[in-house]
């Protein structure tokens, strides 16, 4: 039986990547969907907590600042705490396998830039 659990996200940190470890990052972003309802255009943005684990991925993710357009491939995860009051609260997040940066250039100056991924499964093992 296959099994996939896999998301791909393209939008922007609303905040300073939080180091948290030399091995753990995490930063939130918006993505936004745009959609039409009847004549007009609706902006509906959903906000993702992605986390980062690894030295390759963390050491890449302290550059992300407040605005930066990202591009994040990983799986979903459900996170889970109890609040003040007792109450369970659940939120969806994603653990990165990779991630860049959209149009911005190693110096912080935006402009077109050819993918670099990064990834801690560098050598997947493929002939090609």
């Amino acid at each position: 039986m296959l099994k996939l659990n896999k998301v791909q996200l393209v939008g922007r940190a609303g905040k300073d990547v939080e180091v948290v470890s030399d091995k753990i990052s995490r930063v939130s972003i918006a993505v936004q969907d745009d959609y039409k309802k009847g004549d007009e255009w609706v902006k509906q943005s959903y906000w993702f907590t992605i986390t980062f684990f690894g030295d390759h991925l963390v050491n890449k993710s302290r550059k992300i600042q407040k605005g930066d357009n990202i591009y994040v491939d990983g799986k979903l995860v459900e996170n889970q705490w109890t609040d003040s009051n007792g109450d369970t609260k659940r939120s969806v997040g994603v653990n990165a396998f990779l991630f860049d940066f959209v149009d911005k250039k190693e110096g912080g100056d935006t402009g077109a830039s050819k993918p670099d991924p990064v990834s801690e499964t560098e050598d997947s093992g493929l002939p090609f």
